[in-house]
């Protein structure tokens, strides 16, 4: 036989043997990878040896080894492997943020440093050529785990952008929220996740802790019981769960679960005597009776940062706590002593989340992306019209509780008149005070006015009502220390229906 067609027969069966070998290491690790999603490791990992042994060179067959290994709690194996699996597909950046674990969980902090600042750099470099929401959540992963929460949080919100349906990003910023103690914007997201899989037992947990946070007991059992049942293997969270009810049966509900569970539906108005945001707590004085409630930041009907100041009418029911009398469901009235601006957005920064607004008659305001009361992405574009309220913080000025405003396409001025007035709207009115609030249309600012000063004489005061559009002008008056109060004058109704 010619010694060209004996090669070409010997390459032709090591081609079937080798396609025989292939199709034997695929076979036993589908069969592996349904036992791992099992939770049946030490059985799958049988059958990943096998198919390692039948090709060392499958990146597939290497990688689901180096999971299975973790799995089992062999660390050093699951290094090895994953190591292996970085030389074969030095482009999958789910490798490094397991590797840099078990590096870490092994106490090689340098060996951690070093391959998840890769992974960092591997991440970026791929979304560079082509984003992908994969890769997104495997660099969001990396951050967090390295304790870099805003970064985490705001990879994740990249992510989102892409793709909503993705219960893991969710659940993820639910873990992160938490980490930088952001709870009530945990639970959003975490209800989020649970929304779109009810089977995960971590976004359960994560709205738990942070109604355990929170101090609403009852929440968080709620939400424990049902992770612990999709995963009792969590003895920590088991302990915390029996504790929680053992303090319940002897303490009876916290004062934030009364406010949160409140029902009391009775209606009182008052002035805040003061509140003090570093502790969240403070005394609403009552117009009825000049008795002094107290009143917990919880009650707030605030979906972003829920604080009140001196001097702010508020409306409220009350409810009774073993302390005494508590404020629930509280709501700040239109005040001319408002903290509320209307600004433009001049930039805003994705990769840091912070940018400047600016706030007509003051300088620009620094805003941070968790002011944006909003959930899901929290971002501003340059040229939103938007609406806050300015509190002093260490930095400076600083704009919270920040949603979307009108266009901004509102002229100030009544066109055509000639008269410079404004024109606005009356938005509360206390015709036995001869005393009200008007809103200028564009949201601009608030101004006190008082009913029988309107031109039509005294007969404004019987007449006029909430929501008439009127024209006037304004002149500043002396009020609280640092406010701009501005008070309505030549006042004229345009509609009163």
């Amino acid at each position: 036989m010619p010694k060209n067609s004996r090669s070409a027969k010997l390459k032709k069966r090591f081609a079937m043997a080798k396609n025989k070998n292939n199709d034997r290491a695929s076979e036993l690790l589908e069969k592996a990878m349904d036992k791992l999603f099992s939770k049946k490791s030490e059985s799958a990992l049988k059958d990943l040896r096998e198919a390692y042994l039948i090709d060392k060179h499958n990146p597939k067959v290497v990688s689901a080894l180096a999971l299975c290994y973790m799995m089992i709690g062999d660390r050093q194996k699951a290094i090895e492997m994953y190591k292996k699996s970085i030389e074969l597909m030095p482009d999958d950046t789910r490798l490094y943020y397991y590797l840099g674990r078990l590096y870490i969980e092994e106490n090689k902090q340098v060996e951690a440093m070093s391959i998840l600042s890769t992974g960092i750099y591997k991440c970026k470099e791929k979304l560079k050529a082509r984003p992908e929401v994969d890769t997104f959540i495997d660099l969001a992963k990396i951050y967090a785990f390295q304790s870099q929460h805003e970064e985490s949080v705001l990879t994740l919100f990249k992510a989102l952008k892409m793709d909503e349906g993705n219960f893991e990003i969710y659940r993820m910023l639910s873990e992160e929220y938490f980490n930088l103690a952001l709870y009530r914007e945990s639970i959003v997201e975490a209800e989020k996740a649970i929304k779109l899989n009810g089977g995960d037992s971590e976004s359960f947990l994560y709205a738990g802790l942070s109604f355990h946070k929170l101090n609403v007991m009852s929440k968080a059992l709620e939400y424990f019981s049902k992770s612990l049942a999709l995963n009792p293997a969590q003895p920590e969270l088991k302990s915390l769960h029996d504790k929680i009810i053992e303090l319940k049966s002897q303490n009876g509900p916290t004062v934030e679960e009364i406010i949160y569970f409140s029902k009391q539906s009775e209606r009182y108005r008052g002035t805040v005597k003061w509140f003090n945001d570093e502790n969240g707590i403070g005394y609403i004085t009552r117009h009825d009776d000049g008795s002094e409630i107290f009143v917990h930041y919880l009650a707030v009907n605030k979906d972003g940062y829920q604080s009140l100041y001196e001097g702010e009418e508020v409306e409220f029911s009350i409810d009774t706590a073993p302390t005494g009398k508590i404020a629930v469901k509280v709501d700040s009235l239109p005040s001319a002593v408002s903290k509320v601006k209307t600004g433009k957005v001049k930039w805003f920064d994705e990769d840091r989340g912070v940018g400047e607004i600016a706030i007509e008659g003051q300088e620009a305001v620094l805003v941070h992306y968790t002011a944006i009361t909003r959930s899901g992405v929290k971002t501003l574009a340059p040229g939103d019209f938007v609406r806050c309220e300015i509190f002093e913080t260490e930095n400076g000025p600083q704009a919270f509780n920040v949603t979307q405003a009108a266009d901004g396409s509102e002229t100030l001025l009544i066109e055509n008149k000639g008269d410079g007035k404004y024109c606005g709207k009356i938005k509360w009115l206390d015709k036995n005070k001869n005393i009200g609030i008007i809103e200028e249309e564009g949201g601009k600012f608030q101004a006190i006015f008082k009913p029988s000063e309107t031109l039509d004489g005294g007969a404004g005061a019987k007449t006029v009502k909430v929501g008439a559009r009127i024209k006037f002008n304004v002149v500043d008056v002396e009020a609280l220390e640092s406010e701009n109060v501005k008070k309505a004058v030549n006042i004229e109704v345009i509609n009163n229906d």
